[in-house]
């Protein structure tokens, strides 16, 4: 007898008698379960988990969605802001941030960045867009729904500017103050305001890091002169080029230690009387000079985004 018939006679005088035993009934409908196994339903291929897309490529997406729909200077407006959220995002350490991820937490974080560095009008736009992209992946289905739908962005208030333009500064810089009827007594007090603006300007200072600055942040490597500290709030390297203008600051008081240092009001106070006899109408503040050197290095003369990350701290 074959092998395979005898396995199979022996499986089934098993059988007889364990139904025997049981006192079930031994027929072909009772023994079919023992030979022949139940059909399994039909399982769906395992899916491999979807990367999510970054909020950096949706912003990507929708700007090459708007080429055609809008032109010139309004799509050069549109590149320009996805530069400048790229560099926040990157400065803020979520350079990597999924679009799903932009609630109204993230949007509070951008919001309080761009302020800073930007003119609020600018900075209101920027998340308007920002919000748009968003949108735009709920309507490209890429995520189920937008968590900041609700979300208020507000319209700017009427405020000046808060950077000056290339035009404004050089006025600034070239004002000889003794030849301004009623301002010859104080020149000298108001040209030392002038060079505070200066160094909070070309280092990207808020007036704290002014009052901070001294002479062992500033290192020589390999022949270039070098700003080097550390934010205190984020422990961020700061990195930033003495340039030659500030080196003539630093050179005209006898070192950096010697710079004149005031109250923050007072500065204000000095800072908006030095614009009006410059013909500027605007109103000064302290945060005038970091946000000049922001938007000229945005928009003027831009830089790549990890070095003026590194300049900003």
């Amino acid at each position: 007898m074959d092998t395979k018939l005898m396995l199979i006679q022996n499986r089934l005088n098993d059988l007889h008698l364990r139904y025997e035993l049981e006192g079930k009934p031994y027929s072909v409908h009772s023994l079919r379960g023992e030979f022949i196994k139940p059909a399994q339903p039909p399982q769906e291929p395992k899916k491999e988990p979807v990367k999510p897309i970054t909020f950096l490529k949706m912003y990507t997406r929708y700007v090459k969605s708007k080429k055609g729909e809008i032109e010139g200077s309004s799509y050069q407006v549109l590149q320009r802001y996805e530069k400048n959220i790229k560099k926040a995002l990157i400065c803020l350490g979520h350079e990597n941030l999924s679009v799903a991820d932009m609630d109204a937490d993230m949007m509070d974080t951008l919001k309080k960045y761009f302020l800073s560095n930007y003119a609020e009008s600018t900075a209101l736009k920027m998340l308007v867009y920002a919000k748009a992209v968003v949108d735009f992946a709920v309507l490209k289905k890429v995520i189920p729904f937008s968590s900041i739908k609700p979300y208020k962005i507000g319209k700017p208030e009427d405020k000046e500017p808060v950077c000056l333009t290339v035009e404004e500064e050089a006025r600034l810089l070239n004002l000889d103050f003794s030849q301004v009827p009623g301002l010859a007594q104080i020149s000298d007090r108001l040209d030392r305001v002038r060079d505070i603006y200066i160094v909070t300007r070309e280092l990207a200072f808020h007036y704290g890091d002014y009052l901070r600055l001294s002479s062992d942040m500033i290192q020589q490597v390999e022949g270039v002169w070098v700003y080097h500290a550390q934010r205190k709030k984020t422990k961020a390297d700061i990195y930033n080029l003495v340039s030659v203008r500030l080196m003539g600051v630093f050179e005209k008081y006898g070192g950096v230690d010697n710079l004149p240092k005031m109250a923050l009001q007072r500065y204000n106070d000095y800072l908006k009387l030095l614009f009006a006899a410059a013909g500027i109408n605007k109103n000064g503040t302290s945060k005038m000079g970091r946000t000049t050197f922001s938007d000229y290095h945005s928009n003027e003369a831009p830089i790549n985004d990890p070095a003026l990350c590194a300049m900003l701290g």
